[in-house]
């Protein structure tokens, strides 16, 4: 929606047709038109005369007139507003720079909470007076609200600083399994104190001997702690006005010094009463939003009046944002399950929660049978498979089916059918959910608008300019700190809360060779994983020998010794599109490539013949590579000076490698093992590797592309629907790493627990994507025990997959050759879903097999990139992820690009899942704002990078045509 969404939603009805028919008489009709056309006429000049007459009867008269509705009014704006403030003050400076009265030293701060505004409903038409504020003051592109969207509990968050999960709102209406009582914000039960977990600002302020004042804001009214704010207000009995309200914010503020509020705090319930009424395009919306905006002139008019305009520090938020609504799309539950009302207490709303009653005959994972992958509008899951930004799971008051719906969709039941012209409740990050954010006062930056950043981190910030301790909360201490004219120093993480760290050079393994596969298995393999098990392939379905398709030469016509010669795989035939769903593409994986040449890779330069150079930036080391059955030396690490491995963990590591807060009583480092294309962080405890970091380049992307079996344009490979010709598999060998001080047995028998993994379909893999590594590298340094990971099949063939695609995609931009980006990517541990890293004793004693529950991203976008990658001090952007290890893909009905974006997240939600801390090297002030950014969107992908189609619809897509087919290779 554009920027004067209120203007935008004006509509026009099309202008009927004059034309005749053809069934017409062309006389008849002219006739006829003269009639209409002088009775229109007579019509028209009548209505003005009647408009003429009423406006003079109407002159002199007050013209604030009301339009009634049935649960509340909306006053028409009044002709004369209050905004001398604004005409009478030519500049920002003259608002603020002007000496206060010396009883007001001490700056009150005033927080105005108005319901459903979004940012981009700003125009200096409608709302001339949060314009000017915004501009005068500090602001954001959009505040980002809790999950869910909703009012009660979001402008709880605000005063308290906790996600709903943890402060007990989760919604307007809830249960309680553990008291086995019903909840309900507009009776009685609303009011109970058991209800209100963690600790409002008002009662921090009250608890440090200052004086507090709230009216009509959600929890004000409620014992907490055995508190109240020191003066209250309740509005849920008696329909107090906005101008009331405001009026007694006014009156507070004049109060003595000694009785005056050193935080007032007031909630408006407009504009989205009349949104959900009227809808977002009405008149009756645009008013009422002027006429909230009117209550901050009226505001500001008054403490003019009083000389505190410049001594009073303002924040005006809202709590979500809103989005156009309507009956016609919504998702009846009782078309999948009869009687549900009888089956499960039900909640209905833009968020669905279900809980089975007990003693049912239904249960709730029956229920995500019948609901799962059915709309593509509603996203049945268990709370453990929401979002981890969305913090929503750990409450025994959160349901355990969840139905996340899409704006413009509500779950209703056929007994419980409501729906309005505007809703809210919605995925966090939607546009139209953004909520409004503006600061301004004599404590604030002027003019000044910062990154996009979530509403738990306000508490923080109400609590520096009170002047009280903040009681512990989920927001990040200083993470708005730079908001202020005067921040108070940043204090960075010392490095002695953060394990010790031993940096250990590559390795420099044998080469295996073919030619006697037994004896290298014996040689070279320490451990072995159980081979996997081939599918039954039906009868009917046709396997296709690979076809050996001609290499490419070069220019001179001698591919025996070209750095871009390459052995072909396959390529289509005519007989593998008539395979039908079942088909499996066969893959000719060889692993020589030019004639048995070697391949050696480096970040930065990689050149293919006999003998093979790898350079670096202070030496160059030669290796001569020849088939031969000769038995290889001994496995040994690298021979580099200090000067290369400080550079090889810079290159991957750009700004540091990733410390790992100790737990306690926990003992034992973080080896930090260097290798030729990434950095690996490895817990001795958890005989773990936590964090794997490397850089990608165009380059990389190019070399590992040579390698990759090509076929017919738009045709997306998953891992399952790929079968690697039988003699060239790999033969599932995981070997220890020598670095480690675990012997070679105990790493085998620790890490590689085979029967465990194969009963749970757990696959292993790489932690550093083995899709990024040439074959020569997989070869030297690759598939140690050190780098291994625990994948189940479902996120193994999606968020896996969606990832590794997404991430070639933004490197391999031709039109930027010098992109690069950093990702560090590592396991979760967190089974109880409280959004803290488990109990690493706990984990090891009770997680067998060793498999994590989610795994994380970190993407961070270069500045400047040099020989070596980033370059530049820091990150221009960054993207974090975490996605659920799951048994099944449950990206079903969404795109890759939707479905990355659903699980975005911030680099602080998974510092504290991981206990890792990124950006060591950063400025204090830079780091918090990079951890604590929440994006909305990922960055672009091309359409065929961004949606998934399995392999055997594609092929029955390029067999009729409707798909050009590529070159085979």
């Amino acid at each position: 929606m554009s920027t004067n969404v209120m203007e935008e939603l004006e509509m026009k009805e099309p202008t009927p047709s004059l034309a005749p028919s053809q069934y017409e008489s062309p006389l008849y009709t002219k006739k006829w038109r003269l009639v209409l056309a002088v009775l229109l006429g007579v019509t028209l000049l009548g209505v003005c005369v009647l408009g003429f007459y009423v406006s003079v009867q109407a002159r002199g008269v007050a013209t604030q007139a009301s339009v009634e509705s049935d649960n509340f009014t909306i006053p028409l704006l009044p002709i004369s507003r209050n905004d001398k403030w604004r005409k009478n003050s030519p500049s920002c400076q003259d608002l603020v720079n002007h000496t206060c009265p010396a009883d007001y030293r001490i700056h009150p701060l005033i927080v105005v909470g108005i319901d459903g505004v979004r940012p981009d409903m700003l125009n200096t038409v409608v709302t001339p007076a949060l314009s000017m504020l915004a501009q005068c003051g500090v602001t954001t592109s959009s505040l980002v609200p809790t999950y869910p969207t909703n009012t009660f509990p979001n402008m709880y968050t605000i005063a308290t600083g906790l996600y709903a999960e943890s402060h007990g709102i989760i919604g307007s209406k809830m249960y309680d399994p553990t008291t086995k009582q019903t909840f309900d914000y507009w009776k009685n039960s609303g009011r109970g104190p058991e209800w209100w977990q963690g600790e409002p600002i008002w009662n921090t302020v009250s608890k440090q001997g200052k004086k507090s004042a709230a009216y009509s804001w959600p929890g004000s009214d409620v014992n907490i702690e055995d508190r109240y704010p020191t003066h209250w207000r309740s509005s849920r009995d008696s329909n107090t006005t906005m101008e009331e309200r405001i009026n007694q914010v006014v009156e507070w503020v004049a109060k003595p010094e000694v009785e005056r509020p050193h935080l007032i705090m007031v909630y408006l319930e407009q504009p989205m009463a009349a949104f959900s009424e009227f809808g977002l395009d009405s008149d009756q919306a645009k008013e009422t939003l002027a006429e909230v905006d009117g209550m901050l002139d009226l505001l500001m008019s008054s403490l003019k009046d009083l000389d505190l305009a410049g001594c009073v520090n303002i924040l005006i938020v809202s709590d979500h944002g809103a989005t156009p609504a309507n009956c016609s799309s919504s998702f009846y539950l009782e078309t999948f399950l009869n009687n549900i009302d009888e089956q499960a207490h039900v909640y209905t709303g833009a968020v669905g929660r279900l809980r089975t009653i007990p003693g049912g005959t239904v249960t709730e994972e029956e229920i995500l049978d019948r609901l799962r992958c059915k709309n593509s509008k509603v996203r049945a899951l268990p709370k453990s498979l929401l979002p981890r930004r969305y913090h929503y799971a750990h409450n025994s008051r959160i349901e355990g089916v969840l139905l996340d719906t899409r704006p413009d969709t509500r779950v209703v039941t056929y007994t419980q059918h409501y729906c309005s012209k505007a809703e809210h409740g919605f995925n966090n990050l939607h546009p139209d959910m953004q909520a409004l954010f503006v600061g301004f006062g004599p404590d604030l930056k002027m003019n000044y608008t910062t990154d996009r950043f979530r509403n738990v981190e306000l508490y923080n910030l109400m609590a520096r300019l009170v002047g009280v301790k903040p009681a512990k909360n989920n927001g990040t201490l200083g993470s708005l700190d730079h908001l202020l004219r005067l921040p108070l120093p940043t204090q960075p993480i010392t490095s002695d809360t953060l394990l010790p760290e031993v940096v250990l050079p590559p390795v420099l393994r044998r080469q295996r060779q073919s030619g006697n596969e037994e004896k290298i298995e014996e040689e070279n393999c320490l451990c072995f994983t159980p081979k996997p098990v081939e599918p039954e392939i039906p009868e009917e379905t046709e396997v296709v020998e690979p076809v050996q398709a001609p290499s490419f030469e070069d220019v001179d016509g001698d591919n025996s010794s070209d750095s871009n010669s390459t052995d072909i795989g396959t390529s289509i035939t005519d007989s593998e599109l008539d395979n039908t769903d079942n088909s499996t593409i066969i893959i000719d994986d060889d692993d020589d490539f030019g004639d048995n040449n070697t391949t050696s890779t480096n970040t930065t330069t990689t050149t293919t013949t006999t003998t093979t150079t790898t350079t670096t930036t202070t030496t160059t080391t030669t290796t001569t590579t020849t088939t031969t059955t000769t038995t290889p030396p001994p496995t040994t690490t690298s021979e580099r000076t200090p000067e290369e491995l400080s550079h090889l963990l810079n290159t991957h590591a750009p700004w540091s490698s990733i410390g790992l807060v100790p737990q306690p009583g926990i003992q034992g480092n973080l080896s930090v093992l260097l290798h030729s294309s990434f950095v690996l962080g490895l817990h001795d405890t958890l005989n773990l590797g936590v964090w794997a970091s490397f850089i990608l380049t165009n380059e990389t992307i190019a070399l590992t592309e040579r390698e990759r079996p090509q076929l017919p344009e738009g045709i997306d490979i998953k891992p399952e629907d790929v079968r690697v010709k039988e003699d060239e598999k790999w033969d599932g060998c995981w070997e220890a790493d020598p670095r480690l001080e675990r012997s070679e047995e105990d790493q085998c028998h620790r890490m590689l627990t085979k029967e465990a993994f194969a009963a749970q379909d757990i696959s292993l893999t790489q932690l550093f994507p083995e899709e990024f590594e040439t074959k020569e590298m997989l070869r030297l340094e690759g598939r140690l025990l050190s780098n291994i990971a625990s994948v189940r099949a479902g996120y193994k063939a999606g968020a896996r997959r969606a990832m590794v695609t997404a991430l070639r995609s933004w490197v391999a931009d031709e039109e930027d050759k010098g992109a690069a980006i950093n990702v560090v990517t590592g396991p979760v541990f967190d089974y109880d879903l409280d959004g803290h890293q488990d109990d690493i004793s706990h984990t090891l004693n009770s997680v067998k097999p060793l498999v994590p529950s989610d795994y994380f991203f970190v993407v961070s976008q270069c500045d400047d990139v040099g020989q070596a990658g980033c370059s530049s001090r820091s990150p221009k952007k960054v993207l974090a992820f975490v996605f659920p290890n799951t048994d099944f893909e449950d990206n079903c009905l969404m795109t890759d690009e939707e479905y990355l974006q659903y699980h975005l997240t911030t680099v602080k939600d998974i510092e504290l899942l991981t206990g890792l801390r990124f950006f060591r090297t950063l400025l204090p002030v830079d780091s918090l704002r990079l951890y604590t950014h929440q994006p909305l969107h990922i960055w672009p992908l091309p359409q065929s990078s961004s949606t998934h189609v399995p392999v055997p619809a594609r092929l029955q897509q390029l067999r009729r045509g409707e798909v050009q087919s590529g070159v085979g290779l």
